[in-house]
């Protein structure tokens, strides 16, 4: 029994120096040296990560109305405008994303304007597309223009 009992004893000494022979070879070779490890050099100082800008507008500058897509329709600004030009400019905020316009005067239109850009060839899933991606700002815009022109109709 005592040899079965030194034998295991024996075994498992030889079990733990087999599994920290590496780590004491590599004490040996640093000198046993119990060297603190100096922390990790600081990040450079950047500037935070730019996040991407909401879908813009193909062309912001494109178009008789640019502005439009920028700011806020003042109403004394729609009261000289005939009822072809405010659908025009309605129109316009649509086009400036690339809107497929199916009406073929507002195509012509549209298409002779060199910033204008059609988004695709499938006209109802781009134009849906589109409409979801119009600004809150823009979305404003259009129900002004519309009051106004449903107020030249009657």
């Amino acid at each position: 029994m005592k040899k079965r009992l030194l034998v295991l004893s024996l075994l498992c000494f030889m079990g733990l120096i087999f599994l920290t022979a590496p780590t004491l070879a590599q004490n040996l070779d640093d000198g046993w040296a119990d060297e603190e490890v100096a922390p990790p050099a600081p990040p450079e100082k950047t500037s935070p990560p730019v996040t991407p800008p909401a879908p813009a507008p193909q062309a912001a500058s494109g178009g008789r109305w640019p502005w439009t897509s920028e700011r806020l329709i003042r109403p004394a600004e729609l009261g000289p405008l005939s009822l072809g030009e405010l659908e025009l400019m309605r129109n316009e905020i649509y086009a400036r994303h690339g809107w497929i316009f199916r009406r073929p005067d507002l195509r012509n239109y549209f298409e002779s304007q060199p910033w204008y850009r059609p988004r695709s060839d499938n006209a109802y899933y781009s134009n849906r597309q589109i409409e979801a991606e119009l600004s809150p700002l823009e979305r404003r815009n259009l129900r002004i223009i519309i009051s106004r022109e449903n107020a030249l109709r009657r």
